[in-house]
């Protein structure tokens, strides 16, 4: 929650100076729920990440408040993960310099509420901070109604489209005046959710730039095959958006289980494609500081600069570093 002024505001009093942990709008729909942020102990990450942990927040330091800063992890696929990118996260999020932690899909191998890998999941402790903003992947479809799991990974700042689905939403950063967009999974009930989407865009404060975020990338070169992209159509629609709404600052996705850069294009404009890697389980990695796939998104709408560094496995970015600069206007 915000003031008037853009400042975040975390504690809220009643009119006898009580604090108020939970806060309703005017249709009784939970609009702020406290959730307290205690540190994470660096001992929780084993000792072969340790180091690379207090690095990166080290790097978050030196870039500057003009940087809103997220955790980013995709393609977990609990339970066929070594389970330690949640340790990672927490101590992450746990220092307070993260504005939300982002899964990009497939959380679970397979499964529901309840299931094996979702106990496994939550039993590594994934969603002690119930600060992440996440796209339902295609492994991820056995969560159903998926709103049912939204309790265990916001405080009700993310706002859905009307859909029962829960397939579409927006998270605005208000201090930095950057709107996130995020299809899930079940992309056949996009189009009754589009002109709602086309909304969050139409309706966007002056002054933001935005983002877009799913579990499926586009298909944005020869090496890749639409049955494994979002679909045409739904490619299609997103461009359309792009080339109607200015300050686009990219497209974030996973699904590939690869780290790749593309510069894509509209009719009439480039823009940022990125996909990331998976946190999935690879052979030969387990009990080093490369079983894991997590990465810090840094992005400064002031000088339309976006900056990644990545904590674990980096096969295509062997510095653990990159960057891109300008947004599409």
């Amino acid at each position: 929650m915000y003031d008037l002024y853009g400042n975040q505001t975390t504690s809220f009093y009643g009119g006898n100076g009580e604090e108020i942990n939970t806060l309703f709008d005017i249709n009784g729909t939970v609009v702020y729920e406290k959730v307290d942020i205690v540190p994470t102990p660096l001992e929780v990450v084993p000792s072969y990440f340790q180091e690379d942990v207090v690095n990166a927040v080290g790097y978050v330091d030196t870039l500057g408040n003009d940087y809103a800063n997220y955790v980013v992890v995709t393609d977990t696929h609990y339970s066929s993960n070594c389970g330690n990118s949640s340790n990672i996260c927490n101590y992450l999020y746990g220092t307070g310099k993260f504005d939300k932690m982002i899964h990009l899909g497939d959380f679970l191998e397979s499964g529901a509420i309840g299931s094996e890998n979702w106990n496994a999941m939550i039993d590594a402790d994934f969603c002690r901070y119930k600060k992440w903003i996440m796209t339902q992947g295609n492994h991820d479809s056995g969560i159903y109604p998926f709103s049912d799991a939204l309790p265990y990974f916001e405080a009700n700042e993310v706002n859905y489209v009307s859909h029962n689905y829960h397939n579409g939403f927006y998270y605005d950063n208000k201090k930095h005046k950057i709107r996130f967009i995020g299809l899930h999974h079940m992309l056949y009930a996009n189009s009754a959710i589009r002109s709602e989407i086309e909304g969050f865009l139409n309706t966007m404060p002056n002054g933001y730039k935005w983002c877009f975020i799913s579990h499926y990338p586009m298909l944005v070169n020869t090496e890749w095959v639409r049955t494994k992209c979002m679909s045409e159509s739904a490619e299609l629609w997103l461009k359309g958006l792009i080339d109607t709404y200015p300050n686009f600052i990219g497209v974030l996705s996973g699904h590939l289980h690869l780290d790749e850069h593309d510069v894509a294009s509209t009719e009439t404009k480039d823009f940022h494609h990125i996909t990331l890697d998976a946190d999935i389980l690879r052979n030969g990695n387990v009990g080093t500081n490369n079983e894991q796939v997590v990465t810090i998104v840094s992005i400064n709408p002031i000088t339309e600069n976006v900056k990644f560094y990545r904590i674990g496995r980096s096969i295509t970015y062997e510095s653990k570093q990159w960057e891109y600069m300008g947004f599409t206007k």
